[in-house]
């Protein structure tokens, strides 16, 4: 599960430590390990240790990091779903998408707004929840790019078997 830091400054000095090297090393989605922005404050910490885009868990996270100013890239990690588009494209928030059927939904809003909508996909490695089937991964990834109005920054997944040693 990931924890979410509500009151960043009550956390010690060795989990800021241990936070500030995980976003450096992975040059971060603000995402450190268990560690989701979701408040300004938070969000400006992690911009200030080296964050260049920001984790949220859903679009309503990312759209109050962006009334409040926060102007780094925001990456809904969770479901977006396609009602939701124009206020992800309207609010510059990427979106993970886990079918064609949101990224037709994301196109058109972007198009309706004469914008391009920032995504990344997410394709299901075995886990069996969300994302677009791996064996139609090459497929669906081929029509997503497609569209005019979508620009692929990311793919991503949940490996079902991480950890597992021969997995």
């Amino acid at each position: 599960g990931f924890a979410t830091v509500q009151a960043p400054g009550v956390i010690g000095p060795d989990v800021q430590a241990a936070m500030k090297d995980a976003l450096a090393r992975i040059a971060a989605s603000g995402k450190a390990p268990g560690i989701l922005a979701t408040d300004h404050d938070s969000a400006l910490r992690y911009r200030d240790w080296g964050a260049r885009m920001l984790g949220v868990a859903c679009l309503s996270e990312g759209v109050l990091l962006r009334q409040s100013e926060i102007q780094a890239p925001i990456l809904v990690l969770g479901y977006t779903p396609a009602w939701q588009a124009r206020q992800a494209v309207l609010h510059d928030v990427t979106a993970t998408l886990f079918d064609l059927d949101s990224a037709r939904a994301f196109s058109r809003a972007a198009g309706e707004v004469g914008r391009t909508a920032t995504v990344h996909v997410k394709v299901d490695t075995g886990m069996g929840r969300l994302g677009i089937p791996w064996e139609q991964a090459c497929e669906h990834f081929a029509a997503i790019t497609q569209s005019s109005h979508l620009e692929v920054e990311g793919l991503c997944s949940h490996f079902a078997c991480a950890d597992e040693p021969d997995n």
